[in-house]
């Protein structure tokens, strides 16, 4: 820039800046919280700085608000009225980061709770806390069922423990034991038990336990040919697991065909 374009731009004084004129709105609107029939008063400010001599057009302003109710609303649907602090924080950055429709806008936003409403939501907040405690203990009591008292001999090991000196009384309480673990035993396969199922093995298992030692190993023995007779020869190996006995093995021709008690060697 040479002198004299120098001494005219001095000459011709500061370059005039627009002028801007501030337009601003309040909505006064309650918003949703985590929990139903529990929710925010919320106040919200919002400003747009516009030329001199120019507004929104009504259709531009309805849509910006509209957008920044909607966002507000996704905003403290997720926050606690207890935490009422952190989801005015959380709106007040969301709504600052939000563009609308009517271009750049400043928001700030206050949120209000109702006393009842905190304090219907810490006894809410207490029964839930509670179901959950009681959602663990019962998980607790199933996974004790499903590991130390899925069969009679895991539950006698477990009633053992590392006391040797147990062994002799163990010796007392092994069909009660059988018994118990048989009462709250899971159901078996897939499906939920039938009723009168758990009646009927109870029932069979009183039984058992009343039958004298060969009448016992008859029964035992022709239960197993049931299971194989049915293709559940897997049901056949477990009762042979879980009752030792050579003899459960024994071939029809054992019995000469025709049902008999078989002669225990």
């Amino acid at each position: 820039m040479g002198l004299r374009d120098w001494l005219s731009e001095l000459l011709r004084g500061p370059v005039p800046q627009p002028s801007f004129t501030t337009y601003s709105r309040t909505l006064e609107l309650v918003l949703p919280s985590d929990r139903r029939n529990v929710s925010f008063r919320t106040r919200i400010t919002v400003s747009w700085r516009l030329p001199e001599g120019t507004a929104l057009p009504d259709e531009t302003l309805v849509s910006a608000c509209d957008q920044l109710v909607a966002a507000a609303r996704d905003v403290t649907r997720s926050f606690s009225v207890l935490h009422r602090e952190e989801a005015e924080s959380a709106l007040d950055m969301e709504l600052r980061r939000l563009r609308t429709h009517a271009g750049p806008h400043h928001a700030q936003a206050t949120l209000a709770v109702d006393p009842e409403d905190v304090e219907f939501a810490r006894q809410a907040r207490a029964r839930d806390l509670e179901v959950m405690r009681q959602q663990g203990e019962v998980e607790r009591l199933a996974t004790f069922r499903d590991t130390v008292l899925r069969d009679a001999h895991t539950a006698r090991l477990w009633w053992l423990g590392t006391d040797p000196n147990r062994l002799i009384e163990l010796a007392k309480h092994a069909d009660d034991i059988e018994r118990a673990v048989a009462l709250i035993a899971p159901p078996s396969g897939t499906g939920a038990q039938r009723p009168g199922e758990a009646a009927i093995a109870e029932l069979i298992n009183l039984f058992l336990t009343g039958l004298d030692p060969d009448s016992r190993w008859f029964l035992i023995h022709q239960l197993s040919r049931v299971f194989c007779n049915y293709d559940r020869n897997d049901l056949a190996l477990q009762l042979s697991t879980a009752i030792p006995d050579d003899t459960l093995s024994t071939t029809p021709d054992d019995t000469g065909g025709n049902g008999a008690s078989p002669t225990k060697s």
